[in-house]
């Protein structure tokens, strides 16, 4: 009897009989040579070599061939660029399948004589089952159908990109299908298979709602299973639909057929009914392959990685001995991931390996009321041939007997949006060749023999490409700039492209620059990614409100409260304490969210959002009273705080830092570094989310931890030379500091902004900085700020050649510092003075004032002045064209500078050394120094590194 399932028709592998070239055009384009499938990524070629297959046997005249490649309007130079097209794809098709196509006169044939064109077999199949049914004879005529259908391999033409071709031969390919099917149909119900065939006509009515034909098997079918009452309100509703929609009535076999149904019309009596099965278990005459997967999108884009690893797991051959089906969540993802539509293509590419066809429902996993494992069986059951008056009442029962039927087959069984693994554990065939595939939100970690795929956003390349077949090539070239803002905003989830690009599809006078701008404001981004009946809002509420629905409302916390943080990722530690739970409590709530495909987690303990999903999550932490948000925000900002004095305080143990309070938080508690490096690592890979969080805690009021917090960061941003973080977090401090009046953090945040712009060289804005911290700091009695300051002054002065002035300064901070008995900052202003007494060739007392500074620097183990010190000793004995004695203090600086992993001062040691193997004359040698300079000079992007290679460049020639 014919197939089951959706009616539309098979994708289940067809024996097509013919020569060693295979053709087909109802579905994707497909050309198979000896079994090989020969790709055709060319989207002309495939259009060139369709239209051809369409009229084979025929010559294809030039112009009518440049309408369908150019959809109507050919370009100049059509006929030129058609031959390289015919060229090309000649080439494509291999040694065989190429000499079938020919050039005659002004145009080209394809000549498939001897060889397979699935429309030739579908269309002698198709006569040879309406002879049948002309004939009487049923059987025959449902077989020849059902063989005609199973050609199909989903919508004809699928992946020619020509609305031209589609308009003109599309729809005629489509009604022969429907012609066919509703023949099929026919003999099935002359058949006696009434009570099977209602659910697929039910669907076909829904997609065709105004095809007589259907709705009259439709009413016949359920008159002939007892359901006359149906069968008449069928009637009433195709009526009201026709008297709507076209102003007519039903035709008159319609109608004639409404009356019989009225009048009980012996007439319409089924056949005998053939006898039962002997036992429920023995399985049923196999039908048609059954082509229940939908139909694939025709734009699909990018994850050939993904899909290609997916189609490989399918179709490889399964070990039925083994005792296990191939179960695979390759598709698991967030909501508007794309995980559906890689799903079906994947079954769509693999469907020849699967010869009895493919089962498939969705699971509705992610909304309120998912589907019931139970019905599901009942469904399948009954696509499997079992008659529904033979379907089991009992669930265990259901389930062997569906395991039984499965056992002897070899399908593709897509179970879409599944919630959890206990959905589909009834529905995984207990052995067998077939295979299961899985999509669902959650990752299926529980589900025995399964193979788990994450899948994430579209790569920068594929989401580009996925917009321009939207909206077109030319549109999105004339606007590259706001192409890739919008492409930002969506964050590769294919949902949120899909929507953007069709909402400018729908809208040919908006330009894509409006659109980009119209999503620039995160606040309202959601409200933008939204067009007709699909929205991201809605996908991702779907995927929260299960959340509570499975009872993880920890889980649900979580995610309103990560709503909150600025930073671009968090660590457990830091995720802890914005809970406000011990770590093992916040890692189960946050690995609930992983597994929801809420939260990412891209490095054991480290989670981040999605970029759209971050957007959603800061809406959804407005259901927080504020009260309970500020203490969580307040939570993560002193552990942000307190963690990175700990830090701090191993870089420069001796340094002084802020008082960053008690700490007083129960369950969770600060970092703690035993080594510089384990410091310097973790201010590196913390560096955004604590420059983010400074701008949070200024935004929130939390003013002191808003200038404590870059305060206490100078010293990463001074190693490390951030200095746009440095100048940025700077300016927010100062303005934190004054509306609290806090005297004493503004002098320390003046300080430091001076420094920064010294750095800079732009000492326009660093003594004004330096002259208002030096007279805050002397009106509080700050000694130590007060001597920092004039040392920073001083460095400003000999940094514009004012040494004599500069020395001075230092002298100040000096006396300062030996009088509080600071080894550390005498340290660092007795070096600064040596380098002045160098400046000034004042060559002995330099090197005393540079010895004593490394002296104290060793005393106190701060290996960042020792260096610093060994360095200006070396350059003095450079200025004393002493190179030998220099090379050996400067290898010993540049060791130091190595091991803190100071990169300026490093690059600055292997500058000098260069000059001063120059100097010994030693090219070779200078060009390996300054080779490494340039290297980490352009890697921090100094500008510096332009000078260096100019000198390289000169020493080469």
């Amino acid at each position: 009897m014919g197939g089951g399932g959706a009616g539309a028709t098979s994708h289940g592998s067809a024996h097509i009989p013919g020569g060693s070239v295979e053709f087909g055009v109802l579905g994707p384009l497909l050309v198979r040579d000896r079994d090989a499938v020969i790709p055709l990524p060319a989207a002309k070629q495939r259009t060139v070599l369709a239209v051809l297959l369409l009229r084979a046997g025929r010559v294809v005249g030039l112009d009518e061939l440049a309408e369908f490649v150019w959809d109507g309007a050919p370009i100049s130079g059509a006929r030129g660029a058609l031959l390289n097209h015919v060229m090309r794809l000649r080439q494509a098709l291999g040694p065989d399948a190429r000499k079938l196509i020919r050039t005659q006169g002004p145009g080209y044939l394809i000549d498939a004589e001897g060889h397979t064109l699935d429309l030739h077999v579908f269309n002698e199949r198709f006569s040879q089952g309406r002879t049948a049914a002309a004939a009487g004879q049923w059987e025959q005529a449902s077989r020849q159908l059902g063989a005609a259908l199973s050609l199909w391999r989903g919508k004809p033409l699928l992946d020619v990109p020509s609305s031209a071709l589609l308009r003109d031969e599309g729809q005629h390919l489509e009604e022969a299908r429907l012609l066919a099917l509703q023949a099929r149909i026919g003999a099935d119900l002359q058949l006696g298979s009434h009570e099977t065939l209602v659910a697929e006509l039910q669907q076909l009515v829904a997609e065709h709602p105004l095809r007589e034909n259907l709705r009259s098997h439709l009413m016949l079918a359920l008159y002939r299973a007892g359901r006359q009452v149906e069968a008449l309100a069928a009637y009433r509703t195709v009526r009201l639909l026709l008297r709507e929609e076209l102003g007519v009535e039903p035709g008159s076999a319609l109608q004639r057929l409404h009356q019989a149904i009225l009048n009980a019309d012996p007439e319409l009596s089924p056949p005998p009914p053939a006898p039962p099965s002997v036992t429920r278990l023995v399985p049923p005459p196999a039908p048609a392959a059954l082509a229940q997967v939908p139909a694939g999108i025709s734009d699909f884009t990018g994850r050939q990685t993904l899909l290609t690893a997916l189609c490989d797991l399918l179709s490889t051959p399964v070990d039925a001995g083994q005792g296990h089906a191939v179960v695979i969540s390759a598709v698991s993802g967030t909501g508007g991931i794309g995980k559906t539509t890689l799903a079906v293509r994947a079954a769509h590419q693999v469907h020849e390996h699967f010869p009895d066809g493919g089962l498939y429902v969705n699971l509705r996993g992610a909304h309120e009321t998912p589907l019931d494992t139970f019905d599901v069986l009942g469904r399948f059951l009954r696509d499997l041939g079992i008659h529904p008056s033979a379907v089991p009442g009992h669930r265990e029962e259901r389930i062997g007997l569906y395991r039984t039927l499965v056992a002897g087959r070899r399908l593709l069984i897509l179970l879409d949006d599944a919630r959890d693994a206990e959905q589909v554990r009834d529905l995984v065939p207990g052995r067998g060749t077939s295979s299961i595939l899985i999509t669902s939100r959650n990752t299926l970690t529980s589900l025995a023999g399964a193979s788990h795929v994450r899948l994430e956003g579209l790569p920068p390349d594929d989401a580009h490409a996925l917009f321009v077949r939207i909206v077109g090539h030319d549109r999105a070239a004339a606007e590259p700039a706001a192409t890739s803002e919008v492409l930002v905003a969506c964050a590769g989830l294919p949902l949120a492209i899909r929507i953007a690009a069709s909402r400018l599809v729908s809208r040919p006078n908006w330009t894509i620059r409006y659109l980009a701008d119209r999503l620039t404001d995160q606040r309202r981004r959601l409200d933008e990614l939204q067009a007709g009946d699909l929205a991201v809002r809605a996908s991702f509420r779907m995927s929260y409100a299960a959340l509570t629905a499975k009872r993880t409302s920890g889980a649900a916390r979580a995610f309103r409260l990560l709503g909150l943080v600025n930073g671009s990722s968090i660590d457990l530690p830091a995720a802890a304490a914005l809970l406000g739970a011990a770590q093992h409590e916040a890692e189960e709530d946050l690995e609930a969210l992983v597994d929801a495909h809420l939260l990412e987690s891209p490095a054991p303990g480290r989670y981040r959002f999605h970029d759209l999903l971050r957007v959603y999550a800061a809406e959804v932490a407005e259901e927080e009273p504020q009260e309970r948000r500020r203490d969580a925000v307040r939570r993560l900002l002193d552990w942000y705080l307190h963690t990175t004095v700990a830090a701090a305080r191993a870089l420069a143990p001796e340094r002084r830092r802020v008082d960053p309070g008690p700490w007083q938080q129960e369950l969770s508690r600060p970092l703690a570094f035993s080594t510089y490096d384990l410091a310097l690592d973790w201010c590196e890979s913390e560096r955004a989310n604590l420059v983010a969080a400074s701008r949070q805690a200024a935004d929130w009021d939390m003013h002191d931890i808003a200038w404590k917090l870059p305060g206490t960061l100078q010293r990463l941003f001074n190693i490390r030379k951030y200095w746009s973080d440095w100048v940025t977090t700077h300016e927010v401090a100062v303005r934190s500091t004054r509306r609290v009046n806090d005297r004493f953090g503004e002098g320390w945040i003046l300080s430091n902004l001076g420094l920064a712009h010294l750095e800079l060289r732009q000492f326009e804005r660093a003594l004004p900085y330096l002259h208002d911290a030096l007279r805050i700091r002397r009106e509080i009695g700050d000694r130590s700020g007060e001597g920092a300051t004039l040392g920073s002054m001083g460095l400003a002065l000999a940094r514009q050649d004012r040494h004599e002035e500069a020395a001075d300064y230092y002298r100040q901070s000096i006396a300062i510092h030996r009088t509080l008995e600071d080894r550390f900052n005498e340290s660092i202003e007795l070096n600064n003075l040596a380098d002045t007494y160098r400046n000034l060739a004042d060559f002995p007392e330099a090197i005393v004032c540079a010895e004593r500074s490394l002296t104290l620097s060793r005393e106190i183990g701060d290996l960042y002045v020792e260096g610093l010190a060994l360095s200006t000793i070396g350059e003095t004995y450079q200025d004393l064209k002493e190179p030998a004695e220099a090379i050996r203090y400067c290898e010993e600086s540049l060791a130091l500078f190595r091991r803190i992993r100071h990169r300026q001062l490093e690059a600055a040691q292997y500058q000098r050394l260069g000059e001063l193997r120059l100097e010994l004359g030693e090219p070779d040698a200078a060009r390996e120094n300054w080779e490494r300079a340039l290297h980490i000079l352009e890697a921090m992007g100094d500008r510096r590194s332009a000078d260096l290679a100019t000198r390289l460049m000169r020493l080469a020639s």
